[in-house]
């Protein structure tokens, strides 16, 4: 919730606002309420709800809650088994998780015709290749699991990216530093993940089928 990314640009990280009796009695109809009139007024891409200790404990209905908000806004809204109780890094695998399976959605919801069949069928090797030149094109690679809490806003992202230019390597994304969503949506076209955290397993694991 907080982290030094904040400082320079807009976070639309929000708390519930619920008091312990709220939850506890199930006032639902508040959480959506409010939930669904930011996503109006916002507009995300996707909603994510993150549970903590008490919605853990009390045994809410997450994945209930956000079928409600995602048909009642129609944004994609999903939650992550959270509870506060673990090392941060599981809730950043869980997040870049379900954004590579999102990802990998929107990539294959915008190929159509022989494209799409080519990019099946082709192998990475046989996609190093470049037909007209005959020359081997630079391996696309991702970086998976450069966070700000574990790499601070130091420039270790982009000395990392300038290693890989220099080594004769082509940077393709950074999870998920100083990226946008379309440039994650393309990750999918690297040639290699390379994981620097545990935080990118997931991820890498899930590009690594598509």
């Amino acid at each position: 919730h907080d982290e030094p990314r904040w400082y320079d640009t807009d976070s639309l990280i929000f708390i519930s606002g619920l008091n312990e009796q709220d939850a506890v009695l199930g006032r639902d109809d508040r959480f959506i309420r409010d939930v669904t009139e930011s996503a109006r007024q916002f507009q995300p891409a996707f909603i994510c709800i993150i549970p903590s200790q008490i919605t853990f404990l009390i045994g809410t209905d997450m994945k209930a809650l956000a079928r409600i908000i995602s048909q009642q806004t129609g944004i994609p809204c999903f939650t992550l088994p959270t509870n506060s109780m673990h090392y941060y890094t599981r809730g950043i695998y869980y997040a870049l998780e379900w954004l590579a399976t999102w990802a990998c959605q929107q990539q294959e919801s915008t190929a159509v015709g022989p494209q799409a069949d080519q990019t099946v069928a082709t192998s990475p090797a046989s996609a190093q290749i470049t037909s007209a030149s005959h020359t081997t094109a630079p391996l696309r690679v991702n970086l998976l699991g450069v966070t700000p809490q574990d790499f601070s806003l130091n420039g270790a992202d982009t000395a990392m990216k300038e290693w890989l230019q220099t080594a004769g390597f082509s940077p393709q994304s950074c999870w998920a530093m100083g990226e946008t969503l379309d440039s994650l949506i393309h990750s999918t076209e690297a040639d290699v993940n390379l994981v620097v955290t545990y935080g990118g397993l997931g991820a890498a694991r899930i590009l690594q089928q598509e």
